[in-house]
């Protein structure tokens, strides 16, 4: 059996995801503002990161699979950061629904790997442990990033919590 990934290590990777689904929510009405489109094409921004996040984990199983788990969660992370500065420094909305659809192509990675690690690292009775422990503090992180995806927009502006 191959060594044990920390937990904390787990939560951390997986909380990148998880911060990334919810706080954009209450910035919405601020994008909107800031680039003069209507609420319906800014949702466009959730769309975005929605739809590579349900349609890719395919393509990650396969990739992680074929390559290790390491290379395409690595991969999925620096897609995740690549499309959220790509969005901090985004001057057109078509710019910003692009980044997001980066950031969801990298969150694909995210859940399906974490999980694969876990079955992966841990005996079956571990495993179901570590990944209780790790369900139960990502359902408190959805509430916190859209305190803190609040906050950030109020104190910086949007491009804060990008």
């Amino acid at each position: 059996m191959p060594h044990k990934v920390t937990t904390w290590l787990l939560v951390v990777i997986l909380g990148c995801g998880n911060v990334s689904e919810v706080i954009l929510a209450p910035a919405l009405s601020s994008i909107t503002e800031y680039f003069h489109v209507d609420q319906a094409a800014s949702q466009a921004l959730l769309s975005g990161f929605f739809i590579p996040m349900a349609l890719f984990p395919l393509v990650y199983g396969t990739l992680s699979d074929r390559f290790g788990r390491r290379l395409p969660l690595l991969f999925g992370l620096a897609i995740l950061a690549l499309g959220g500065l790509l969005g901090a420094l985004s001057e057109s909305f078509e710019i910003l629904v692009l980044a997001r659809v980066l950031q969801g192509l990298g969150n694909a990675s995210i859940i399906l790997i974490v999980v694969t690690i876990i079955n992966d690292s841990y005996e079956r009775s571990d495993a179901v442990r570590v990944l209780a422990t790790i369900s139960g503090i990502m359902m408190i992180v959805p509430a916190f990033s859209f305190a803190f995806g609040g906050l950030i927009t109020d104190l910086i502006s949007w491009k804060g919590i990008m």
